[in-house]
């Protein structure tokens, strides 16, 4: 039972989703929300084959010389086009089908951008999540999985908010004297950035149970906030978890692995990386359309040709917008990973220090810090190793010897 090839996983893989895209049911009734569906299998092959179409697998050479690598274990063994064209059609092949069944899934886009965002990865049955996983019943505030928030497991760093642009579509800067002044909210309270922020991540000064706003500065004495752990970077997780009351407590806890969103982004990169980023397709989108449906339901400004060039430019502008979109939803990490992105791995981490200023407009200081509570074993290029691509397989089921190959480096 040797280790199959890259190529014969794959292949393994699509002809069970096939098979089961065949026989299921393209939606199920709110009561049977969570099953699988043929929207889900076409979906899944959309995200396989974009993922094996990347440079981690389709390549002019291993991201690794070994064992594993010459075998074709962990590779191709050579770049295609083709790979992409194949993770292009798969998308095709969802949007037809989708069309055929009256366009049952669709973006949650009532003209309200944050109410909007939150519904499409929040809400039960929303005709916008394709695969859906649940742990609990329901939310119940101070039980898991909120213990788990409030020891700070899922601190975002200010790397990650300063993704987030202007609404008006301009790049954020802490150099910028207005931006650093104003970095969240203008003078009279109005938010400044992509409304994703806001739902992604709980940001000092934002609304809070009712009247309340969040506080997250030195010295605040607001639950959960108050001893820091959960907010050390400057600012909390509020995705899924929301306000820690009303927005949560007794709804269905579901959480998203793949939204209509994906499969969207998926086909705006294939189409970017044939050179075809311009070009319409059957549905009259280009690859600039299907990047903007996400920026246009959150109300940010569209991105044209002439804002971000085809090729690279446009391809970081998806892989952007991916992680924006999907903030702790799984993406981003597999995204750095299929695209080997080293330097961002090894990046430096930035914090924000969120102090009570009279003095200042805003009525707060801030300061970015490089000063992070966690180090990352690989935080300089010199410690990276590019065995961290993939993970190891274990060393017990090495052991027993029926035909599994070590990924290389390990």
């Amino acid at each position: 039972f040797p280790r199959m090839t890259v190529e014969e996983t794959v292949q393994k893989i699509i002809g069970l989703l096939d098979a089961a895209a065949s026989v299921l049911p393209w939606q199920v009734d709110a009561d049977n929300d969570g099953r699988m569906t043929a929207a889900s299998a076409l979906a899944l092959k959309s995200r396989v084959l974009q993922f094996v179409a990347s440079p981690l697998f389709n390549a002019d050479k291993p991201y690794l010389e070994g064992d594993a690598s010459s075998q074709f274990l962990t590779w191709y063994g050579n770049y295609s086009p083709d790979r992409w064209q194949k993770a292009l059609d798969a998308g095709l092949e969802f949007m037809r089908a989708n069309k055929k069944n009256s366009d049952a899934y669709q973006l949650v886009n009532t003209g309200n951008p944050r109410d909007d965002f939150a519904a499409g990865y929040f809400n039960r049955h929303n005709g916008e999540v394709l695969i859906s996983s649940r742990r609990f019943t329901t939310y119940v505030t101070g039980k898991t999985p909120f213990a788990q928030v409030r020891y700070g497991v899922a601190s975002p760093t200010l790397t990650y908010v300063d993704m987030f642009q202007m609404k008006d579509g301009t790049e954020f800067d802490w150099n910028n004297p207005d931006h650093n002044k104003f970095p969240f909210f203008d003078k009279d309270g109005n938010p400044r950035r992509d409304i994703r922020l806001y739902e992604t991540v709980a940001v000092n000064g934002d609304k809070f149970k009712g009247a309340q706003k969040v506080q997250i500065f030195e010295g605040t004495t607001q639950s959960p906030y108050k001893d820091g752990r959960m907010s050390y970077n400057g600012f909390a997780m509020r995705k899924f978890i929301r306000n820690f009351n009303d927005e949560v407590n007794g709804k269905f806890y579901s959480c998203p692995l793949i939204r209509l969103p994906e499969v969207y982004l998926n086909m705006a990169e294939a189409m970017n990386e044939l050179n075809k980023a311009e070009v319409r397709d059957e549905f009259g989108n280009t690859a600039y359309d299907y990047l903007n449906k996400t920026r246009e339901r959150a109300g940010m400004p569209a991105i044209s040709a002439a804002d971000v060039p085809a090729g690279k430019p446009l391809r970081e502008a998806i892989l952007r917008e991916r992680a924006i979109e999907f903030g702790y939803e799984e993406v981003r990490y597999f995204d750095l990973i299929r695209w080997k992105r080293a330097d961002i791995f090894t990046g430096q981490l930035s914090r924000l220090i969120i102090k009570k200023a009279a003095g200042e407009p805003s009525g707060f200081s801030y300061k970015v810090s490089h000063a992070m509570a966690e180090t990352r074993q690989y935080a300089k290029p010199e410690k990276w190793n590019d065995k961290y691509f993939l993970l190891p397989l274990p060393v017990d089921e090495i052991n027993k010897k029926y035909g599994l190959i070590q990924n290389p480096g390990w």
